[in-house]
C-alpha cells in the first residue's frame, strides 16, 4: 500500500496521505494497476536535474525545485508571482512495494513514478480441490463468479428478514 502523509484525504481516512513543505502543491494522482502503483505529479517548469526521488525508512520522498529567471532589478514590476518554489512530497510505503524496482520518468512536466508490487503482494491463483478429487484453479473457466460484498450482504439481509 502507498500512503501519502498530510492531505485532506489522509484526514478522511484515505490511504493516500501526503506531506508538503512549501506553498507549491505539485498536484499528484495515484492509481493501482495490476502489479504496481503509478504515481503522477505535475512539476511544470522543473529541470530534470532539480528533481530528487529517494526511498528511506519506509518513505518515498520527492523533492522538486523550480526557479524563475528573475533579474535582480525591481524596476517596473507590477505583479511578480513567478519565483523560486520547492515542493517535498512523502509517500509512506509498506512491504507490498518492491522499493528496489521503483522507477521515475519526467516528461512534459509530469513526473511518473512506477512502484511495482513485491512478489508476496502480487495476486495469485489458488487451487481448489473438487469433491471428485479433481483440482481446478479458482477463477478459471466460465463457472467462476465475482461477488461484490455489498450484493452478498444485501442477499443475506433478505434471507434473514
Amino acid at each position: 500500500m502507498v500512503q501519502d502523509t498530510n492531505t485532506a484525504l489522509d484526514r478522511l481516512g484515505s490511504f493516500f496521505p501526503m506531506e508538503r513543505e512549501t506553498g507549491w502543491d505539485g498536484p499528484m494522482d495515484v492509481r493501482r494497476e495490476d502489479e504496481r502503483f503509478v504515481v503522477q505529479m505535475d512539476v511544470p517548469g522543473v529541470d530534470p536535474g532539480a528533481v530528487d526521488v529517494s526511498v528511506e525508512d519506509g518513505y518515498l520522498t520527492v523533492r522538486a525545485e523550480r526557479s524563475s529567471q528573475r533579474e535582480d532589478k525591481d524596476e517596473g514590476w507590477v505583479v511578480r508571482e513567478r519565483s523560486h518554489h520547492a515542493v517535498v512530497r512523502r509517500l509512506a510505503l509498506d512491504d507490498s512495494v518492491d522499493v528496489d524496482a521503483i522507477t521515475a520518468d519526467l516528461t512534459d512536466g509530469v513526473l511518473t513514478l512506477t512502484l511495482p508490487l513485491a512478489a508476496g503482494a502480487k495476486p495469485r491463483k489458488v487451487s481448489v480441490a473438487i469433491s471428485e478429487g479433481k483440482e481446478r484453479e479458482l477463477g478459471a473457466g466460465s463457472e467462476s463468479r465475482h461477488h461484490h460484498l455489498g450484493d452478498v450482504l444485501r442477499r443475506w439481509k433478505k434471507k434473514v428478514a
